[in-house]
Protein backbone atom coordinates (compact mmCIF):
# COMPACT_ATOMS: atom_id res chain seq x y z
CA UNK A 1 0.00 0.00 0.00
CA UNK A 2 2.98 2.50 1.03
CA UNK A 3 4.66 1.64 -2.65
CA UNK A 4 1.42 2.77 -4.08
CA UNK A 5 1.11 5.50 -2.39
CA UNK A 6 4.61 6.35 -3.22
CA UNK A 7 4.01 5.99 -7.07
CA UNK A 8 1.02 8.01 -7.36
CA UNK A 9 2.86 11.05 -5.14
CA UNK A 10 5.30 10.61 -7.88
CA UNK A 11 2.83 11.11 -10.90
CA UNK A 12 0.67 13.74 -8.98
CA UNK A 13 4.36 15.42 -8.99
CA UNK A 14 4.80 14.92 -12.65
CA UNK A 15 1.87 16.43 -13.43
CA UNK A 16 2.12 19.23 -11.27
CA UNK A 17 5.64 20.41 -12.80
CA UNK A 18 4.45 19.41 -16.67
CA UNK A 19 1.47 22.11 -15.83
CA UNK A 20 3.65 24.58 -14.39
CA UNK A 21 5.55 24.51 -17.35
CA UNK A 22 2.95 24.59 -19.87
CA UNK A 23 1.87 27.45 -18.10
CA UNK A 24 5.09 29.07 -18.14
CA UNK A 25 5.27 28.71 -22.03
CA UNK A 26 1.56 29.93 -22.47
CA UNK A 27 2.54 33.35 -20.36
CA UNK A 28 5.27 33.76 -22.37
CA UNK A 29 3.39 33.39 -26.26
CA UNK A 30 0.80 35.98 -25.00
CA UNK A 31 -0.01 38.43 -27.95
CA UNK A 32 1.51 41.80 -27.89
CA UNK A 33 -0.67 44.52 -27.73
CA UNK A 34 -2.57 46.02 -30.78
CA UNK A 35 -2.38 42.58 -32.21
CA UNK A 36 -5.13 39.50 -32.48
CA UNK A 37 -5.10 35.79 -33.07
CA UNK A 38 -7.27 34.57 -36.69
CA UNK A 39 -9.77 33.83 -33.97
CA UNK A 40 -10.35 37.27 -32.01
CA UNK A 41 -10.20 38.71 -35.36
CA UNK A 42 -13.37 36.58 -36.40
CA UNK A 43 -15.29 37.41 -33.42
CA UNK A 44 -14.37 41.04 -33.64
CA UNK A 45 -15.00 41.39 -37.55
CA UNK A 46 -18.38 38.83 -37.03
CA UNK A 47 -17.64 36.96 -39.33
CA UNK A 48 -16.26 32.67 -39.49
CA UNK A 49 -12.77 32.01 -38.83
CA UNK A 50 -12.62 30.35 -42.14
CA UNK A 51 -13.67 33.51 -43.51
CA UNK A 52 -11.08 35.56 -42.30
CA UNK A 53 -8.85 33.10 -43.42
CA UNK A 54 -10.11 33.44 -46.86
CA UNK A 55 -9.87 37.35 -46.80
CA UNK A 56 -5.90 36.86 -45.47
CA UNK A 57 -5.85 34.62 -48.74
CA UNK A 58 -7.27 36.98 -50.69
CA UNK A 59 -5.34 39.84 -49.44
CA UNK A 60 -8.03 41.76 -48.09
CA UNK A 61 -6.55 41.83 -44.78
CA UNK A 62 -2.38 41.75 -44.01
CA UNK A 63 -1.54 39.35 -41.79
CA UNK A 64 1.97 39.35 -39.40
CA UNK A 65 2.94 36.02 -39.01
CA UNK A 66 5.68 35.25 -36.16
CA UNK A 67 8.52 32.77 -37.27
CA UNK A 68 8.72 30.92 -33.96
CA UNK A 69 4.92 30.23 -33.31
CA UNK A 70 4.16 30.35 -36.78
CA UNK A 71 1.36 31.77 -35.48
CA UNK A 72 -0.89 34.55 -37.39
CA UNK A 73 -1.75 37.86 -36.03
CA UNK A 74 -3.61 40.75 -37.05
CA UNK A 75 -3.53 44.39 -35.94
CA UNK A 76 -6.89 46.09 -34.99
CA UNK A 77 -5.39 48.78 -37.04
CA UNK A 78 -5.78 46.40 -40.55
CA UNK A 79 -8.91 44.98 -39.41
CA UNK A 80 -10.49 48.54 -38.80
CA UNK A 81 -9.14 50.07 -42.54
CA UNK A 82 -10.87 46.71 -43.95
CA UNK A 83 -13.90 47.82 -42.47
CA UNK A 84 -13.66 51.16 -43.16
CA UNK A 85 -12.84 50.03 -46.81
CA UNK A 86 -15.62 47.74 -47.03
CA UNK A 87 -17.83 50.04 -45.45
CA UNK A 88 -16.76 52.93 -48.18
CA UNK A 89 -17.41 50.74 -50.89
CA UNK A 90 -20.56 49.69 -50.35
CA UNK A 91 -21.57 53.09 -49.62
CA UNK A 92 -19.99 53.97 -52.93
CA UNK A 93 -22.49 51.36 -54.70
CA UNK A 94 -25.71 52.82 -52.86
CA UNK A 95 -24.64 56.37 -54.08
CA UNK A 96 -24.19 54.99 -57.63
CA UNK A 97 -27.54 53.24 -57.56
CA UNK A 98 -29.37 56.20 -56.22
CA UNK A 99 -30.46 53.97 -53.66
CA UNK A 100 -30.21 55.47 -49.85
Amino acid sequence: MQEQLRVIQEQVNTLSNKVDLLLQQTAKTEIPAGLLSVQQAAAYLHLSVSHVYYLIATGKIKNLQRQKHSRILLSMQDLQAYLFEKNTCGKIKEDETGED
